[in-house]
C-alpha cells in the first residue's frame, strides 16, 4: 500500500490532474446500481495522496489554493463524468431536435458540478498539515460540498456520498439517525482515513483502524435496527408514477 500511495504523493502536473479524474470516474462504481462501494478504499485514499503531494506542510496558504482547487475539481469532474453521463441519452429521443445540446449535459453538467467538489478540497487544503485532523478535514469539506450542491440554485443533490451505501440494507440503516448528509459525512471520514494505513503521519494508523471500526458499527446497528423491524405481510399495491410536466 506504501508503493501505490507514493505513485500519487510523486504526480505532479497533468498527472496530477488526470489521476485525480480517474479516481473520481472510478468512485462513481460505488454508486448504484453499480453498487461497489469498497472502491472508494482506493478512490478517497488516493485523494488524499494528491493532496498531500501538492500541498507540502507548512506551505503559505496562497500557494495551497490553484493545486487543492485543481485536484478537487478534476475528482469531482471525474465522479460526474461517469456518474452523470447517462443524462445525455435523453437528448436523443428527438435527436433531430436536441442532439446538438446533448455535449451541454455530458462535459458541461460535470464541470459545473465538479466546482463544489474543487471548492470543499480548497477548503480542506487550506487547513491541510501534517496529522490525521487533515483525514477529518477532508470528509468535513466533502459533506459540506455535498450540501451546498444539494442546496445552491435549488440544489441538485444526486450522487451524494451517502447514496454508496444504498444497495446495502444493512450499512445504509444509519440514514434514519445521522440524515443523508450525516451519512455522506460517515463515508467521506471511513474511506479517507484508510489512508492512514500507508501515510505514516501522526496518528494515520490509529484513525484507520478508527474509520474501520465506525463501519462495522454502522452494519451492526443497521443489523440490530432491521432485527427489531416489524413483519410486515405482503400487501398488493396500486402505484402510479408520472413524469413531472405532464398533463
Amino acid at each position: 500500500m506504501l508503493r501505490l500511495a507514493q505513485v500519487f504523493l510523486l504526480a505532479d502536473g497533468w498527472r496530477r490532474l488526470a489521476l485525480a479524474a480517474l479516481l473520481g470516474g472510478l468512485a462513481a462504481l460505488s454508486l448504484p446500481p453499480v453498487g461497489a462501494f469498497p472502491v472508494l478504499a482506493l478512490s478517497f485514499p488516493g485523494l488524499v495522496w494528491l493532496i498531500d503531494g501538492a500541498i507540502p506542510d507548512r506551505s503559505r496558504l496562497r500557494a495551497r489554493l490553484a493545486p487543492s482547487f485543481g485536484i478537487g475539481w478534476a475528482f469531482g469532474f471525474g465522479f460526474h463524468l461517469a456518474g452523470l453521463w447517462w443524462i445525455g441519452r435523453a437528448f436523443l429521443v428527438e435527436a433531430d431536435q436536441f442532439a446538438a445540446l446533448m455535449p451541454l449535459a455530458v462535459l458541461v453538467l460535470p464541470a459545473g458540478l465538479a466546482l463544489f467538489t474543487g471548492l470543499a478540497v480548497t477548503v480542506a487544503g487550506m487547513l491541510w498539515r501534517d496529522g490525521w485532523d487533515r483525514l477529518l478535514a477532508l470528509a468535513l469539506a466533502l459533506t459540506l460540498g455535498d450540501w451546498l450542491r444539494g442546496n445552491v440554485l435549488t440544489g441538485f443533490p444526486w450522487n451524494v456520498w451517502a447514496h454508496a451505501f444504498a444497495d446495502s440494507a444493512l450499512l445504509s440503516q444509519p440514514v434514519a439517525f445521522l440524515g443523508l448528509y450525516g451519512l455522506t459525512f460517515l463515508v467521506a471520514f471511513a474511506f479517507c482515513a484508510l489512508a492512514g494505513f500507508a501515510d505514516g503521519t501522526r496518528g494515520g494508523r490509529r484513525v484507520a483502524v478508527v474509520a474501520i471500526g465506525l463501519l462495522l458499527v454502522a452494519e451492526g446497528a443497521g443489523a440490530a435496527r432491521m432485527g427489531l423491524a416489524p413483519d410486515i405481510a405482503p400487501q398488493d399495491v396500486a402505484l402510479r408514477l408520472v413524469q413531472p410536466s405532464i398533463p
